[in-house]
């Protein structure tokens, strides 16, 4: 079950507001960091990173949803490609084609 996030996802701030300013980009961008440092520390990876798949709590900071694609690795590697297309790096697709 998914914590109640009443801030919405990223995208839609940032759709809502035209754009962020630098200091509110450099804050997202560590709450990002230190939600996918403390995944990895599990052995967890998202693979499906994206601006609708971060939500905002209640006091403003990032919580990562969907994890529809995550993977928990215990030393192994991920060769499945999954995630959503236009998120893909460009080899990633084009090999897929």
């Amino acid at each position: 079950m998914t914590e109640y996030c009443p801030g919405g996802d990223l995208l839609s701030l940032y759709e809502d507001l035209l754009g962020l300013d630098e200091e509110t980009v450099k804050f997202y961008a560590a709450n990002i960091v230190l939600i996918l440092e403390s995944l990895h520390a599990y052995g967890i990876i998202h693979r499906d990173l994206k601006s609708e798949n971060i939500l905002l709590d209640n006091r403003g900071y990032l919580k990562l949803g969907d994890f529809g694609h995550a993977k928990e690795l215990r030393g192994k590697r991920a060769f499945s490609r999954c995630g959503t297309r236009e998120f893909m790096a460009p080899e990633m697709v084009s090999a897929n084609d």
